[in-house]
């Protein structure tokens, strides 16, 4: 994604800025992203490419195999399609950079589908999530299966056709619009297909390479979840890493080690808090900005119509507005 912006013509570290990463730290192959650093960096994707039709679906195509690490390196590996797509749909879901939640279902003996649920997806990314995903699929399978016709049809959870689709058909296979899930249906006969770098025991190498990263994953989405539910239920006019260290019965600077060792910083956290907050108060209440602005620690409206607006890009009064149909 950062590419695409740098393509696009935007200022990579402007963009970047209220995550607390920049173009120099992602640039760096041994870079970890917290899930809320993740998520807020397609937020602000979504935020300046959402007037480039089509853009979302194009940067699926870029993802191919190998741009998946260990992941894609272990389905490589491995001797059938449908082993490699156990891989990325089952075993090791967490490593493929989705917020959808994907499932493998059989339908029939002659097809197997990949579904694609947003549950638990915000309204904000749900159409990019969705459009994205069209890419990305079409690419993972063009990947394991070179030349063939990857799908039967596609279901899309799209409402509608968009504007850059002209065509009633995508990667070859008809797709239809307005359903529940995205699901892609495949023929079953490609699954048996043996993957050509199958290797057994590099096989088992990633494989356990992948495991070691999941493992490492939720031991830092432990201790992230953890403050932040330790935020969200107390004062937001009392942040402070003091307390909330002291409510996990850690020491402060081990705190600070813990959220380092997860690549985000306590700040990140309780502006994350905040701004969740805020959303909630301004969809579901009719409170007044400055109730709002209260009940999420800030002393100045001023001050936290700045800070909302850095955060999505909006000013409070307007999310109102949108999230309401207004």
């Amino acid at each position: 994604m950062a590419t695409v912006l740098r393509e696009e013509g935007f200022d990579i570290d402007e963009v970047l800025a209220p995550t607390g990463l920049n173009a120099q730290t992602i640039a760096d192959p041994d870079c970890l992203l917290t899930v809320a650093q993740e998520l807020e960096f397609q937020r602000l994707f979504v935020q300046h490419t959402k007037e480039l039709p089509g853009l979302w679906y194009k940067i699926g195509l870029r993802y191919g195999v190998l741009s998946y690490g260990v992941l894609g390196q272990a389905s490589l590996c491995v001797n059938t399609v449908g082993e490699a797509l156990e891989l990325f749909i089952t075993s090791f879901q967490d490593l493929n950079y989705s917020v959808l939640k994907y499932d493998l279902v059989s339908s029939s003996p002659a097809e197997l589908i990949i579904e694609a649920s947003d549950d638990g997806v915000g309204d904000d990314l749900r159409h990019f999530c969705h459009e994205r995903s069209l890419g990305s699929c079409e690419r993972l399978m063009s990947d394991f299966v070179p030349g063939q016709q990857s799908f039967i049809r596609i279901e899309s959870a799209l409402p509608t056709r968009p504007a850059w689709l002209a065509q009633k058909t995508l990667s070859g296979a008809p797709i239809t619009f307005g359903h529940s899930r995205t699901r892609w249906f495949i023929p079953a006969s490609l699954l048996d297909m043996k993957m050509p770098l199958a290797n057994e025991t590099l096989g088992l190498t990633y494989r356990h390479a992948c495991s070691k990263a999941v493992h490492r994953m939720n031991e830092q989405t432990n201790i992230v979840s953890r403050v932040y539910h330790l935020l969200g239920n107390g004062r937001l006019d009392d942040c402070s890493i003091g307390r909330v260290a002291n409510e996990l019965s850690l020491h402060e600077r081990t705190l600070q080690r813990k959220l380092a060792d997860a690549h985000i910083r306590f700040s990140d956290l309780v502006a994350q808090v905040r701004q969740d907050k805020a959303k909630q108060l301004l969809r579901g209440s009719h409170i007044q900005i400055a109730q709002v602005a209260e009940a999420v620690g800030f002393t100045e409206v001023a001050s936290f119509s700045h800070a909302f607006k850095r955060w999505t890009g909006v000013t409070p009064l307007d999310f109102r507005k949108t999230a309401r149909g207004g």
